[in-house]
C-alpha cells in the first residue's frame, strides 16, 4: 500500500475513554478525529498506546474478577476476547487473582503499556476516523471505566489505498 506523503514527523497524542453502559455489557467509545481534509484521506500509525483502569481497588470483589479492553476498528462487534477477528487491533485483561491466605496481595503498575514501535513501519496503520476503545467487566462490582492514550503520528492515503486499509481490517482471515 504506497502512501503519498507523511503528514508528521512527531507524534500526537489522542485520549479515549469508555465505561460500560451496564455492569458486564460490552461499551465502545470513538476516538473524534477528522479524517477528511480537503477530499483527502488519512490513516494513523498508532507507536504506542497507554490504558488506565479507573476504579481498580473498589471494581474486583472477588478472584476471578476480569477488566477487558480493547482498540478496535469497528464498534459492531461482541466479543472483544476473539483475536481472530481482524477488526481487533489489541486486547487485554485484567484480572484478579488470590493467592492463599485473604491477606497476600500484589502491586499493580499503571498504566498498562503497548509498544508498536517495533513493528515496520514504527507502528499499527489504521483508519483514523474508525478507532474504538471497547471495555467489558466480568463479575466487576462496578462499571468498568478505562481511558486510554495514544502515541501517533499521521499519514496521508490515496483514496485507493485508504479503501483498501479498510478493507483489510474486515476482511484479514485465515
Amino acid at each position: 500500500m504506497a502512501a503519498k506523503s507523511t503528514q508528521d514527523v512527531f507524534a500526537n497524542i489522542a485520549y479515549l475513554d469508555a465505561t460500560e453502559s451496564v455492569a458486564g455489557t460490552l461499551t465502545f467509545a470513538q476516538l473524534a478525529m477528522s479524517s477528511n481534509l480537503i477530499g483527502e484521506k488519512y490513516a494513523i500509525i498508532i507507536h504506542k498506546a497507554e490504558a488506565r483502569q479507573h476504579n481498580p481497588y473498589s471494581d474486583f470483589n472477588s478472584s476471578g474478577d476480569v477488566a477487558r479492553y480493547a482498540l478496535t476498528v469497528t464498534n459492531s462487534i461482541t466479543d472483544i476476547t476473539d483475536l481472530a477477528q481482524p477488526e481487533i487491533l489489541f486486547y487485554a485483561d485484567i484480572a484478579r487473582v488470590d493467592l492463599g491466605a485473604a491477606a497476600s496481595g500484589l502491586f499493580i503498575s499503571r498504566p498498562w503499556i503497548r509498544d508498536f514501535m517495533d513493528l515496520p513501519g514504527g507502528g499499527l496503520l489504521v483508519p483514523a476516523d474508525r478507532l474504538y476503545l471497547g471495555v467489558q467487566g466480568v463479575g466487576l462490582a462496578n462499571v468498568l471505566r478505562m481511558s486510554m492514550r495514544l502515541y501517533y503520528s499521521v499519514k496521508q492515503l490515496s483514496t485507493e489505498d485508504y479503501w483498501e486499509l479498510i478493507e483489510a481490517r474486515r476482511v484479514m482471515r485465515t
